[in-house]
C-alpha cells in the first residue's frame, strides 16, 4: 500500500514539473526576439539539434492557425527570395527535417528574416503559406 502511494504521489510530481516546465512556444520567440506570436491553434512539427551548454544550435517549428494576420506581429515581405530559401534549407538539411514539413518554395510565401543585434549571426526565419496557414519559425543561435 505505502509503495503504490509514493507512486502516485511521485508521478503526480512529475506530471507538475513537466507542466511547469513545457510553455508556449511563441512566448519563447517573443522573450527571444521581442517577436510576439499569435498563440497557435497547435504545433504541427518540431525539431532541433539538442541541448547546448551554450544555448547555440538551431530550432525548427511548423505553427497551424485557423487564421492570423501578418503584419500585426512582424513585417512580412512577399515575394521570392531565393537567399532566404538558401538559408533555410542549409539550417533544415543539417537538423535532418523531413522533406515533406519543410516549406513548399514553389508556391507563395511571406517572409520575415531577423537577426538578433548583439550577436548578428543569430537569426530567425519565419516563413508563412497561405495555402494550409502555416508558419515556420526558424531559428540559428551561434
Amino acid at each position: 500500500m505505502k509503495v503504490k502511494s509514493i507512486a502516485v504521489i511521485i508521478s503526480l510530481s512529475l506530471m507538475l514539473i513537466l507542466t511547469a516546465c513545457s510553455s508556449d512556444y511563441t512566448r519563447t520567440i517573443e522573450k527571444n526576439w521581442g517577436v510576439s506570436l499569435p498563440k497557435a491553434n497547435e504545433e504541427l512539427y518540431s525539431v532541433d539539434s539538442g541541448p547546448s551548454i551554450f544555448g547555440d544550435g538551431q530550432r525548427y517549428h511548423i505553427l497551424g492557425y485557423e487564421e492570423i494576420k501578418l503584419n500585426e506581429f512582424a513585417e512580412f515581405s512577399s515575394g521570392k527570395n531565393t537567399l532566404l530559401e538558401d538559408e533555410v534549407e542549409k539550417i533544415l538539411n543539417s537538423l535532418e527535417a523531413s522533406k515533406d514539413k519543410t516549406p513548399d518554395f514553389s508556391s507563395k510565401y511571406y517572409w520575415y528574416k531577423k537577426s538578433e543585434g548583439t550577436r548578428p549571426r543569430n537569426k530567425l526565419y519565419l516563413v508563412y503559406l497561405s495555402e494550409g496557414n502555416l508558419l515556420h519559425v526558424i531559428e540559428l543561435l551561434h
